[in-house]
């Protein structure tokens, strides 16, 4: 009987230290994954950002394109339209400033 109480304290133990290892490989394996994540997070926020500049300087482009296309009446509508905006885009900056 105590032989056999003997053993069952080894096989638990035997157990218990191969479910620790395997939490620690687990655990580390976790890590490593997280980190992995993290990176590709990163690169991915990257690649997003280079996408809008892109995706910005191809509106610029066909901006430009149909301005030089355009008639000198069309340009001038144009000029107009721009100058309203940027007064408009002046007032709001002056109105956030005001604010603090």
């Amino acid at each position: 009987m105590k032989q056999n109480l003997s053993d069952q304290i080894i096989s638990i133990r035997q157990k218990i230290a191969r479910l620790s290892d395997k939490y620690n490989e687990t655990k580390r394996t976790g890590e490593q994954l997280q980190l992995e994540n993290d990176a590709l997070e990163l690169r991915l926020a990257e690649k997003e950002e280079f996408i809008r500049q892109l995706e910005q300087q191809l509106k610029t482009m066909q901006v430009a394109k149909l301005i030089n296309n355009a008639s000198p009446d069309e340009v001038r509508k144009l000029k107009v339209k721009i100058n309203e905006y940027i007064r408009e885009i002046d007032k709001v900056i002056h109105q956030l400033k005001s604010e603090d």
